[in-house]
């Protein structure tokens, strides 16, 4: 039993955004089927193929697709900027600026791998399906919308601020040959290390790593990488340098490939990845429990309270969403 398991989920769409919102609506246990074409893109085995219609409680679809048939209580239509998947993210990540996040700061841009604008939309159009059924009342369906460019715009608050203020863009920084250069990506004998120092003890303590090895460079450890501290790194594994840095308390980590990923013994204890390679990244831990009552006011979360306890950079814009919602925010 989970939370949603008497909910009914129909994604019509025809986009990778509304097969992403149905698998984490699944995910939380809602009944999920499916006529969407893009769905096998995402391969999760709780989103069940069907094009029959039915008695459903949140149809997914894209925006300008014709209605699904289905007696529900809220529909979501994303604009997810139309056509085949990969060039409607294309045209998201170049035309919003995600773009520009990626490749050495003297070429040109380069496109994030994966779905990252249309994974985006797809959260958002969960959420809205979530929150619209707190906020249905009678019997006409809600019908609410998203937009993937206004969502792929919300990942790029600054860079958004800065060009309606005049200000000009943040430089890239956030290629690997950059990022090697300011000590934050070390190659080790088979891959890539990344590290996460900032005291000069840190860089301190990994000298003296490589000078109890022999190796030495003359200069003292003030803070950055020094080339005996390259060296060191350079003459073991991947795994090696990971499990040395973690004893010392030391922030590293290793740049699995993708095989190596799903091999990984933590993410097959947590059952991300089954015994036959099956990736199953969503879940919901929560116990039984009575039906989450319905907020009341003009905003589905009005009157509910939200601490935020976050230390990075995910917490603010969830936190933003909500109180968008009606939540009563508190920022620790």
């Amino acid at each position: 039993m989970t939370l949603l398991r008497d909910l009914r989920v129909h994604d019509a769409g025809t986009s990778v955004a509304t097969a992403h919102a149905a698998r984490l609506l699944g995910a939380l246990g809602a009944v999920v089927t499916s006529s969407n074409p893009a769905r096998p893109l995402l391969d999760d085995p709780r989103v069940l193929p069907s094009d029959a219609a039915g008695p459903v409680d949140v149809e997914l679809a894209d925006e300008g697709c014709a209605p699904g048939g289905h007696p529900l209580r809220v529909s979501v239509h994303v604009d997810a900027a139309g056509g085949e998947p990969h060039a409607a993210e294309r045209r998201l990540q170049a035309g919003w600026g995600l773009a520009w996040l990626c490749g050495e700061p003297e070429g040109p841009p380069l496109l994030t791998g994966g779905w990252l604008a249309l994974l985006h939309a797809g959260a958002q159009a969960a959420v809205a399906a979530l929150l619209g059924l707190l906020a249905a009342n009678g019997d006409e369906p809600l019908a609410l919308r998203v937009d993937a460019r206004g969502a792929t715009a919300s990942l790029l608050d600054d860079a958004l601020v800065r060009a309606a203020r005049g200000l000009p863009q943040r430089p890239r920084t956030r290629g690997p040959a950059r990022l090697e250069a300011a000590g934050r990506l070390a190659r080790a004998h088979d891959g890539w290390v990344s590290l996460s120092l900032s005291q000069p003890g840190e860089w301190a303590a990994l000298d003296a790593l490589a000078g109890a090895d022999g190796i030495r460079d003359g200069r003292p450890a003030s803070g950055g990488l020094t080339a005996a501290a390259r060296r060191w790194i350079a003459r073991r594994s991947r795994r090696q340098v990971f499990d040395a840095l973690q004893e010392m308390r030391l922030p590293c980590g290793m740049a699995l490939t993708p095989a190596e990923a799903i091999a990984d013994p933590l993410l097959r204890s947590r059952g991300v990845v089954d015994g036959d390679g099956g990736i199953h990244p969503f879940r919901c831990d929560l116990a039984d429990g009575p039906a989450p009552r319905r907020a009341r006011g003009r905003r589905p979360l009005d009157g509910v309270v939200v601490v935020e306890l976050g230390a990075l950079c995910a917490g603010p814009p969830a936190s933003m969403l909500l109180a968008a919602w009606g939540a009563d925010l508190d920022k620790a």
